[in-house]
């Protein structure tokens, strides 16, 4: 009996103690299903009514926070693993840039040695011309006095001309004129002989020192070409770590710009009007100069370039639609350059923004942007038509233009995108060579969010059109 007592009081104590737990409990998908409702219920006087569920979502906000600040620590130590990496490469690309100067010098020398050799040659050639047709005349003249002495200097002739002396001292006389003539001859022939010979191997030397010249100046062009196609694998490896070490100095700025969001309530988007169709980002005096998807002349390009009529900067940039300012980025020239104009890894001045289109959320990047010409900052609301910025020339530009990307979001909100965004700059779709860009193309992979849009059909421009 006192046990049954016992197990009685127990069950009557456990249900006490479920009933004192309250009734409503609210869990963190609760607050990810609806921000935006409890930024606006714990925002004003609704709050002293729902105190405890105000007090979860605090919670659940520093937790966001808290995540964000551990998502910002490790995108610091990357950017410092990738730093380390460039300097090392930097200085290894530093050592073949010396190595190139100085297999260039000693190109410069050799080709000005053979320009000399090539002058010798030339002289040599000439001179030897001018003894070919010394030595010709002398051949001729020495044939003449052959063919005279053969006509009259038969050996029986000969006989009889030493031998028809008139007495002792006019044979003596007659055999020293003979061989006088015979001297003359086999003399003037033999240093002719002997001087074309001279020349001939002198020509020869020459020439061979011609070869022996050019075949080193090839080698020296083909070792020039190896280290240069060696430095340019060092400098893609460099420009590639540049890009890295930027798109995490890209993250993590967005990332403080979101944080400092964050810490704001949410802007109150609801009184956006939804927008039936893209406004244009430039009203008119522009062409397209540069397609989406390729360059011209190849290479891939992930959005459209808009160029003033008459090149010229500070051409008002428009929102294409309603919604907010995500991101700002400056610090550049208005005019960069090409191809080391690498201000803010290449996109110079740049915006991002999330709109709403037809019932569908996208972002946008706008890049190349004047100087000091941001007209809202992070988190301002903005409506379709308003300026927003400038057309410039910063960062890797080789004139006055606009650089536009659309990124598809998906088809609820801005609020609800904007707590998917991690805060990159190209909305999760990567780029032309990294982050698998190229396949995130949204006519290749269904319209899956995000993905990248193709602005030439979202604006319905043509190519070298002028609009």
């Amino acid at each position: 009996m006192a046990s049954r007592f016992k197990k009685s009081i127990n069950i009557i104590l456990v249900f006490a103690l479920i009933g004192i737990q309250p009734i409503d409990a609210f869990s963190r998908t609760d607050y990810e299903r609806d921000e935006g409702y409890y930024h606006e219920l714990c925002s004003g006087a609704k709050a002293r009514d729902h105190q405890e569920e105000c007090t979860g979502f605090t919670e659940y906000i520093n937790d966001k926070l808290a995540d964000s600040e551990t998502l910002l620590r490790r995108i610091r130590e990357q950017k410092d693993t990738v730093l380390e990496e460039i300097e090392d490469n930097n200085e290894l690309l530093e050592v073949y840039q010396k190595e190139i100067l100085v297999l260039k010098e000693r190109v410069t020398e050799i080709q000005e040695s053979i320009r000399m050799i090539e002058a010798d040659v030339v002289e040599t050639e000439a001179k030897i011309e001018v003894f070919e047709k010394k030595i010709k005349v002398l051949e001729e003249k020495v044939k003449l006095n052959i063919r005279a002495s053969q006509s009259s200097l038969y050996v029986n002739n000969y006989i009889e001309f030493v031998f028809g002396a008139a007495d002792f001292v006019d044979l003596i006389r007659r055999m020293e004129g003979v061989t006088r003539i015979k001297q003359s001859n086999d003399g003037v022939v033999n240093e002719l002989i002997a001087a074309r010979k001279a020349f001939d191997e002198e020509k020869e030397h020459l020439l061979s020192q011609k070869e022996q010249m050019e075949a080193k100046e090839a080698s020296v062009k083909k070792e020039e070409h190896d280290i240069k196609v060696y430095q340019m694998e060092v400098r893609d490896l460099i420009q590639s770590l540049m890009a890295k070490h930027q798109v995490l100095e890209d993250q993590s700025k967005e990332v403080q710009e979101k944080l400092s969001f964050e810490n704001k309530l949410f802007l109150d988007l609801r009184n956006l009007p939804n927008e039936n169709g893209f406004v244009r980002p430039i009203k008119t005096n522009y062409w397209v100069s540069t397609g989406t998807w390729h360059y011209a002349k190849g290479g891939r390009h992930m959005g459209v370039d808009l160029a003033h009529i008459d090149a010229r900067v500070g051409m008002e940039i428009l929102a294409p639609g309603s919604g907010i300012i995500t991101g700002t980025q400056g610090g550049c020239p208005t005019y960069g350059s090409y191809p080391r104009g690498n201000c803010n890894g290449g996109w110079g001045n740049y915006l991002t923004m999330m709109f709403s289109v037809n019932g569908k959320i996208y972002g946008a990047l706008f890049a190349h942007l004047e100087e000091n010409s941001f007209k809202l900052s992070p988190g301002s609301v903005v409506r379709a038509g308003d300026v927003i910025a400038n057309m410039g020339s910063s960062g890797l530009s080789s004139g006055p233009h606009l650089h536009l990307e659309i990124y598809y979001l998906g088809s609820d909100s801005i609020e609800a995108a904007y707590d998917r965004w991690d805060g990159n700059i190209t909305f999760g779709t990567g780029g032309a060579n990294w982050g698998n860009g190229w396949e995130k193309r949204c006519e290749m992979n269904n319209h899956d969010a995000p993905c990248r849009e193709n602005p030439m059909k979202i604006f319905n421009y043509t190519y070298e059109a002028e609009y």
